[in-house]
């Protein structure tokens, strides 16, 4: 029996791409949620194609799993053992290879089975080449640590110390003697400790901090070694990325519903659109609407002059950015926002009026666009956004967001940067 173990829509859509396309059988849908997310939940459970599956149930994870909470993580893995025991399991399917993750695996080598990975989306990439660029992060040399680890220690010793009260100890004998002398004791020994830690190298201090974990959740800070079989849309990409058995390449599946196809013909906008047509997809980046706006009618105007532009907004953009759009292209006649009262994928606009011209800052699209036709030419405009917005008011955590999203489509296809 197959475990598909799913947290959002796209993960689930992808499940069950895995399932069409290797004709798998016996398969169970377990859906993750909390209670801070019981509107995902339910979506996924609305949209799960039951002629795939044979089971489909939901599982409760306490708030916040991917913190560590030692208490939280025990009873995520007990769920996990007792999710495993409760079908006749051969193989696990993951989209996530850390975290409360890792306790799938241990359990699935303990009982012989396997575990797979299936790809849910350009994320699948991006967090490894987080994980590889945070690595590769130069770490604390051995006086910064020391440093470090003094200034918290007297600091702490500061803060203790500040805190007695000798006038309870007639009334709080107890407090008294914990408060004023035990903790403070205690608080010393902690950052003598702390500094003579900092001293030897930090895979050994990570090491004892782990040995504090219980034994059942010290696999929580990794990430899965190794899969049995993955399924992802850049095969030759993965085995750069994950250790497998065996590397799989996953068709990108997507059909033309008939509601989508009506607003096709009703479209006057949609109609307009054809190989020659340039599609620019917009992204939601904590970029000031009017600096955003700014930026990017200038660069399709200087990149496309002669060329019949289409704005396709992301779907989480809010009316005030459109009506930006609206203001800045007003001037000219060449660009146009895609006005639609029902939200239509891009992949429906490729496939059926197959513009031959993609471009945006780093969408996922310039990545699968080129799957679905091959004829699509992608162009990234990161670069030039990066430089006219880094003078202006956007903060370097937006700007590090920026970058890596266009880092992570340079490694994934022979996308253009300008």
């Amino acid at each position: 029996m197959n475990l598909f173990i799913v947290s959002n829509l796209g993960q689930l859509f992808q499940a069950q791409n895995v399932i069409k396309q290797y004709k798998l059988k016996k398969n169970v849908m377990v859906v993750l949620w909390t209670k801070r997310n019981t509107v995902v939940r339910d979506n996924i459970v609305n949209n799960v194609d039951k002629q795939l599956f044979d089971i489909v149930e939901t599982l409760q994870l306490p708030n916040f799993p991917n913190k560590l909470v030692v208490n939280n993580l025990l009873k995520i893995r007990n769920s996990y053992r007792v999710l495993i025991e409760k079908y006749p399991t051969t193989d696990i399917f993951v989209c996530n290879f850390n975290s409360h993750y890792n306790f799938l695996y241990d359990i699935a080598k303990e009982k012989g089975i396997q575990i797979n990975l299936f790809e849910e989306g350009l994320s699948t990439y991006k967090f490894k080449l987080l994980l590889d660029r945070s690595a590769q992060q130069d770490k604390p040399n051995l006086l910064q640590r020391i440093k470090k680890s003094v200034r918290v220690s007297i600091k702490d010793t500061k803060n203790t110390i500040k805190e007695t009260d000798f006038y309870l100890w007639i009334r709080f004998f107890i407090a008294f003697i914990y408060k004023n002398i035990f903790r403070p004791v205690y608080i010393i020994v902690k950052g003598i400790v702390r500094i003579i830690l900092s001293v030897l190298p930090e895979k050994y201090m990570d090491k004892i901090i782990n040995l504090k974990l219980p034994k059942q959740i010290r696999s929580f800070k990794g990430t899965i070694p190794k899969f049995d079989d993955v399924y992802l849309t850049f095969p030759e990409r993965g085995r750069e990325i994950f250790e497998a058995n065996a590397y799989h390449e996953l068709n990108l599946d997507y059909e033309l519903t008939n509601e989508v196809r009506n607003i096709f013909k009703q479209s006057v906008t949609l109609q307009s659109i054809n190989k020659e047509s340039v599609i620019f997809l917009d992204q939601v980046y904590n970029v000031p609407p009017e600096i955003h706006t700014e930026v990017i009618v200038n660069y399709l105007h200087e990149r496309f002059p002669n060329k019949n532009v289409f704005i396709k907004m992301h779907p989480r953009s809010k009316k005030e950015l459109r009506k930006l759009f609206e203001k800045k292209i007003g001037k000219y006649k060449h660009i146009q926002l895609l006005n639609l009262d029902v939200e239509v994928p891009f992949e429906a606009i490729l496939l059926e009026k197959g513009p031959r011209t993609v471009v945006s800052v780093a969408s996922t699209s310039l990545v699968y666009a080129p799957k679905l036709v091959k004829e699509t030419k992608v162009i990234s405009c990161a670069n030039y956004y990066l430089s006219k917005i880094n003078h202006s008011d956007v903060k370097d955590v937006v700007l590090e967001d920026i970058i890596i999203d266009r880092d992570t489509i340079v490694t994934m296809c022979q996308v253009k940067v300008e």
